[in-house]
């Protein structure tokens, strides 16, 4: 399990590179980032909802919505662990920038 401390350094690290085009907090850019292994650092809302740029689910404030949102979360969260990359779990209101997910590229 990472530490505190390099969970604040990968925060750090998503601030500093923040609007370089390597960080994003699009849903949708996410996975396919992280299915393309381009995704370093990972940062997940434990409860995600609500808007998150994830197409057909943003506008949908249904318990519905929220499951396929956390269910395309998990597996972006699946395939960057499984590809290298670090995954953070945090509380919601917690994210990097807020929303419920946001990734540090690789390149």
């Amino acid at each position: 399990m990472p530490s505190l401390q390099a969970q604040r350094e990968a925060a750090e690290r998503y601030d500093r590179l923040a609007g370089t085009g390597l960080t994003s907090k699009d849903s949708r850019e996410i996975i396919r980032a992280a299915e393309d292994g381009r995704v370093d650092i990972l940062f997940v809302a434990r409860h995600p909802a609500g808007p998150a740029g994830v197409s057909g689910v943003g506008s949908d404030p249904s318990p519905n919505g929220d499951r396929a949102l956390r269910d395309l979360l998990e597996r972006a969260t699946v395939t960057t662990l499984v590809k290298g990359g670090a995954v953070y779990l945090l509380p919601s209101g917690a994210v990097p920038g807020g929303g419920s997910a946001a990734a540090v590229f690789r390149y």
